[in-house]
């Protein structure tokens, strides 16, 4: 006679349980595992940080100063802010000490000649997405900058870090400025109303931080020491393709 052995299995009520059991289980290892992966993304910006900062300083080295924080010719006369006259910035200064030097190489006489020539060739690197210019927890999806219709406008990839400028003003999306039309207070520039001088940018006044427009100081120029001055910092990628908020070569 053959024995009937009766097949095991969970009921109803253990099939439940078990995925109540699952359920709280992943609940409370998520936002575990959700912080952990903020923690590296957050070490991730700061080394970042780091490893430009350090380039910056080995820019001064060589130049005895740090890098512009962008290169402005004098005169400006378009509303358009990189159809014209808008050079090269400091991310683009740096490149060969990022271990970029191929990509600088390049456009690297574009770059040195541009104050004299206006030579816009640099502008060929604007596409380059570098991952050291992004931080891994920015909102964006990295969705370059472009405006439709002006060539020079396309495809300009983004970044999450910025050079402190100072308080200097260098454009100000078509409403000229200029040193007639803005005045220093207290050691900021301030515009004044009423000299706003419509489109066309004139001769801009050139900020005053440690990588100000055209120039940058010494590290040895800096009144409250190195450790305790701004030199770059994160900032906000434009949500939109067309918002220059974020692009790496741009400021």
């Amino acid at each position: 006679m053959l024995k009937i052995v009766p097949k095991r299995g969970f009921t109803l009520i253990e099939l439940l349980v078990l995925i109540a059991i699952i359920a709280i289980l992943i609940g409370l290892l998520l936002p575990a595992v959700q912080k952990v992966r903020e923690a590296a993304a957050r070490a991730q910006c700061g080394n970042n940080l780091k490893q430009l900062g350090i380039a910056c300083v080995n820019y001064h080295d060589t130049n005895n100063n740090l890098p512009a924080s962008a290169m402005m010719r004098r005169q400006v006369a378009s509303p358009m802010l990189v159809t014209q006259n808008f050079g090269p910035n400091w991310a683009v200064m740096i490149l060969p000490f990022i271990e970029q030097a191929a990509l600088c190489s390049q456009v690297a006489s574009s770059v040195g000649s541009y104050m004299s020539t206006g030579d816009a060739t640099w502008r060929s690197v604007r596409g380059a997405n570098l991952k050291v210019f992004r931080c891994p927890s920015g909102s964006s999806d990295g969705t370059p900058y472009s405006q439709a219709g002006v060539a020079q406008t396309l495809g300009w990839a983004r970044g999450n870090y910025g050079a402190n400028a100072g308080c200097g003003m260098w454009w100000n999306y078509g409403f000229g400025v200029s040193e007639a039309c803005m005045e220093m207070r207290n050691g900021e520039y301030l515009e004044r109303i009423g000299n706003i001088s419509g489109y066309g940018y004139p001769v801009l006044a050139p900020g005053a931080g440690t990588m100000g427009i055209n120039q940058g100081i010494a590290l040895n120029k800096i009144p409250d020491g190195s450790s305790n001055t701004v030199l770059l910092a994160e900032l906000r990628i434009g949500p939109v393709s067309t918002d220059l908020r974020g692009c790496w070569a741009l400021g």
